[in-house]
């Protein structure tokens, strides 16, 4: 059974020791909706990446990883292999926009389902879920270009 990376990283983070939540680890993330067979984003879901990630660089410390998961409803295409296809562009679509947002490349985790074959609960979103280090401010960690606060580099 695969667990898509985004739940993974949730995961990891719930299952932390209690003596690690000294510095809580912040997630937060949005569904992303795509019109049917589309693989293009609209306004109104840019939108809605660029509020997440104002917040992110005003109340997070450091992002540490933005998981990308693309999905695609067994009505939008008609063979498994068009869905498969249909939801890496979704992905890809995501991810560019994320880099183009300034989100470092290097953090980002995408994948689109692989099981298009059987129905699916929803519809065809793209779920898009960030991590950060910790609600610390101000940040010790240095900000990179687009203003994220980012992991110094050793």
């Amino acid at each position: 059974m695969r667990i898509p990376i985004a739940s993974l990283v949730l995961i990891a983070t719930l299952c932390m020791p209690a003596a690690s939540f000294a510095y809580e680890k912040p997630t937060n993330g949005v569904d992303l909706s795509f019109a049917p067979g589309s693989a293009q984003l609209a306004m109104a879901e840019r939108i809605q990446l660029v509020r997440l990630l104002e917040m992110i660089k005003e109340k997070w410390c450091a992002l540490e990883g933005v998981g990308v998961s693309a999905h695609v409803e067994e009505s939008e295409a008609a063979g498994a292999s068009a869905r498969a296809a249909l939801a890496k562009r979704r992905a890809d679509e995501v991810v560019s926009e994320l880099k183009a947002l300034g989100v470092p490349p290097e953090i980002i985790y995408s994948e689109s389902d692989k099981y298009v074959s059987r129905p699916l609960p929803w519809t065809g979103i793209v779920e898009v879920e960030a991590v950060g280090g910790s609600y610390q401010m101000p940040c010790p960690g240095p900000q990179n270009e687009h203003g994220f606060h980012v992991r110094a580099r050793r």
